[in-house]
């Protein structure tokens, strides 16, 4: 098991150590358990965006994916570059974190800023480039590099975190149209955007 401590250390100077709760090493990522205070505090000290994996343990595609997908050796790059966290939303604990993040199915990945801004967020099972896709996106939107159709489903992304539909509706609809048949976010935004009208009925 590697702390999270330890991990501030090598990437961020010992400053952040203190910063930083103990994490459990899954392949070549470290996570904080069931601890967002914590974890945000670290991403903060450590001036580095979060990824929260939102899951339950009788949800079979999110331990799928904490047992394949997330052990994958080619995030190793992403540890400098992320704090990751785990809340188990079965957990009473976590209860102030899922107040704040809206989530749509299990799990829900969201990467949020310092500031708790959402910057990217993904639904259900997702394939190793697919999540490399997500991290990505997350990194950008924290820079301000989004072109138009990012910019709205990121704007969309946002508005589903907090069950604005109305707002997630307008805006994907504005990424879909923005986005060429290309556009590697494509099919996401359009499940979003099926979904969200789903909830508008």
């Amino acid at each position: 098991t590697t702390t999270g401590s330890a991990v501030a250390q090598s990437s961020a100077g010992s400053a952040d150590v203190a910063a930083c709760p103990a994490g459990e090493q899954e392949g070549s990522l470290t996570w904080i358990r069931d601890d967002y205070a914590g974890a945000l505090a670290c991403a903060k000290a450590r001036h580095v965006p979060l990824v929260l994996d939102l899951w339950a343990p009788w949800c079979h595609t999110c331990l799928s994916m904490q047992t394949t997908v997330l052990v994958d050796p080619s995030f190793a790059p992403d540890a400098k570059k992320f704090v990751f966290a785990s809340l188990d939303t079965d957990r009473d604990v976590n209860a102030a974190a899922q107040a704040k993040l809206a989530i749509a199915a299990w799990p829900t990945f969201y990467v949020v800023g310092g500031d708790e801004t959402v910057l990217a967020r993904f639904v259900g099972g997702a394939s190793i480039p697919q999540f490399h896709a997500f991290l990505d996106a997350g990194a950008r939107a924290l820079k301000g590099g989004t072109d138009a159709a990012d910019a709205h489903l990121l704007g969309a992304e946002r508005a589903l975190a907090v069950k604005d539909f109305a707002t997630a509706d307008t805006e994907l609809t504005a990424a879909v149209a923005a986005g060429q048949l290309a556009w590697v976010q494509r099919p996401e935004a359009l499940v979003s955007l099926i979904l969200t009208k789903y909830k508008r009925s």
